[in-house]
């Protein structure tokens, strides 16, 4: 796509996505549809009054915030958007149980650095300002009274504040300055309310049984220097809830407390956690999205299956029947049918033929990062493209870490990897990510003898095991975190290696370079020497143009390098609305980039 065309493209895409009209999903039942592909949706909540309605929301690269609402169990959506104003980054959404009319949207100004958050008392049609007493904070979870539609709590990034009208609010003190990230209410008692809160500022569970009076912390099981992130109830019970848990949120792990939060226990879910609904109708029914798709329980966590792909999206369930399972992310995904039987349609990995024959693997298994032998690590070789990923051979490590195949049966043009587990003294188990070591399998033929040096990696949250690579470098770690993660940066690609004199990273979206200095910075693929070319794939990219980089300003210089940014990355050019400085500004938020400060 030439630069022109790229640039109508953009003017399309912004004329496409504000159009204000109804959008009609076409699927069977028992099927998921999605809808509105064009925008990406954080939150999601379902009217459970028995109404067939659902509310979507969310907001663009240029704080521009939307909402949309179904009727008709997903069938076909409409924005109900008036009233609401830009710039505005949507964190949260909130239905009054006792009057399902009444929605409250929060989140955040990042030019006016202010809380922003609306009401609507008419199901969506108009919505209007409140929040007096808040300030300069961002609104990160609501929670309703089901007593009183007036009646509503604000999590924000210094505290939790209380509404008692509807309008304006006041900050429980006795909650301290905390970063509150969660918010949830008893559904039988609307006095017991529970806050999640990040992990920097007294992080993890709390309770009160007050309304919001008094709080007590309640971390039993919850592992140190972690934090709440999201909260989910079962309808109907006082005892059971659901908690996303990690030292930050895209590193969550799921918990559950069956004792109104006296202890909580790890549910062993292999991926990291954004959203979480349990079905009105069935408190057994569980549904979590994560870091590796979406993942269904029929028994309230005690095992899980894949119910699809839809990855780090929030989730919903209505109380109809049929009963309608609703996913945000790109779009609004729904399935309406018998949800306890949905199951992931992802196909089966195909053996590629090949002669079989025999072959030999030697190798040392080392811990990371501190180059220990890895003595009695079981070791397995796994044939990575065959259907179901067999074991072909099982062995033991010695004391020096060392392992060997003697004669395994293999098939020519097979991938086979090494992969370890073993517990460190007083540790974590670690294991093998596939492409720790930079050799991400063997592809053996009959016969070879093959060497391999794999490195154990610590199975934590800094492993992503949808690329098998870990973030190790603390420096790195916290810029990815402060920079967007997961949403920015894509899966690490690669372990931090040395390249062109530098200490690099490499992600599915950026390339993360340490100076000499030890500062983190982007590469840019552009600068000379990296890309020495103009042109390829029939599209145009402009060289380096030295005499632009003169004029810049001193990095320490804030305000000026803004200024200068805006000037030479308008959000127009010849006429057409390109908005890369609005993009620029608003990719990563405050509130991400500092979240415990902003």
């Amino acid at each position: 796509m030439g630069y022109r065309r790229f640039l109508v493209f953009l003017l399309l895409v912004g004329l496409l996505g504000s159009v204000g009209v109804a959008t009609q999903a076409h699927a069977a039942a028992n099927s998921f549809n999605t809808v509105v592909a064009n925008l990406n949706f954080s939150q999601l909540v379902a009217d459970v009054s028995g109404s067939n309605t659902v509310y979507a929301a969310g907001s663009d690269s240029n704080n521009n915030p939307y909402v949309y609402k179904s009727t008709n169990q997903g069938a076909s959506w409409a924005p109900v958007n008036s009233g609401l104003t830009a710039p505005f980054a949507v964190y949260t959404l909130a239905i009054a149980p006792s009057s399902t009319q009444t929605l409250y949207l929060g989140g955040y100004n990042p030019v006016s650095n202010s809380a922003v958050l609306y009401i609507s008392t008419n199901g969506g049609t108009s919505w209007s300002a409140i929040g007096s007493g808040l300030g300069s904070v961002s609104v990160q979870a609501l929670a309703v009274s089901q007593a009183n539609a007036n009646t509503v709590y604000a999590g924000t990034n210094h505290g939790l504040y209380e509404s008692t009208n509807g309008s304006s609010f006041s900050l429980l003190t006795n909650l301290g300055n905390v970063n509150v990230q969660a918010l949830a209410i008893d559904p039988t008692n609307a006095a017991v309310i529970y806050a999640g809160t990040n992990p920097a500022t007294s992080g993890g569970a709390w309770k009160s049984t007050d309304g919001g009076q008094t709080w007590t912390q309640e971390n039993t099981g919850l592992p140190s220097g972690t934090g709440v992130f999201h909260l989910a109830v079962t309808p109907g019970s006082a005892t059971t809830f659901y908690a996303a848990v990690g030292t930050s949120p895209s590193s969550t792990a799921l918990y559950q407390t069956t004792n109104a939060g006296t202890s909580w226990t790890n549910l062993n879910l292999n991926s990291s956690v954004v959203g979480i609904a349990v079905s009105p109708l069935n408190g057994s029914l569980l549904f979590v999205s994560g870091s590796n798709g979406l993942f269904l329980s029929a028994n309230s966590g005690a095992s899980f299956t894949v119910a699809g792909n839809y990855a780090n999206a929030p989730v919903a369930m209505d109380n109809n029947q049929p009963q309608t399972l609703y996913v945000g992310g790109q779009g609004i995904s729904s399935y309406t049918g018998t949800l306890a039987t949905i199951v992931s349609t992802a196909p089966t990995p195909t053996p590629t033929p090949g002669a079989t024959g025999t072959a030999s693997i030697t190798g040392t298994l080392l811990y990371a990062p501190s180059q220990a032998s890895a003595a009695n690590a079981s070791v397995s070789l796994i044939c990575s493209n065959c259907a179901g990923t067999p074991t072909v051979a099982t062995t033991t490590a010695n004391a020096s870490g060392g392992y060997t195949f003697n004669g395994v049966t293999i098939s020519s043009g097979q991938l086979y990897t090494v992969m370890a587990t073993a517990t460190v003294p007083g540790g974590p188990v670690v294991a093998t990510g596939p492409n720790y070591s930079g050799e991400s399998a063997l592809v053996l033929t009959s016969g070879q003898t093959a060497t391999v040096n794999f490195h154990l990696v610590p199975l934590d949250s800094r492993y992503f095991p949808q690329t098998g690579f870990r973030i190790g470098n603390d420096t790195i770690w916290d810029y990815f975190n402060r920079r967007g993660g997961v949403t920015a940066f894509g899966y690490p690609t690669s372990r931090a290696f040395t390249f062109e004199g530098y200490t690099v990273q490499f992600f599915q979206r950026r390339i993360v370079q340490l100076s000499h200095s030890g500062q983190p910075r982007l590469v840019n693929l552009l600068d000379s020497g990296l890309m020495p070319y103009t042109s390829f794939n029939f599209s145009t990219f402009p060289g380096v143009d030295s005499s632009l980089i003169a004029t810049a300003p001193s990095p320490a210089n804030q305000s000026a390098v803004l200024a200068w940014v805006q000037q030479n990355a308008p959000n127009s050019f010849n006429g057409m609305p390109v908005n890369f400085y609005n993009t620029f500004a608003s990719t990563v938020s405050a509130q991400v980039a500092f979240p415990y400060t902003s």
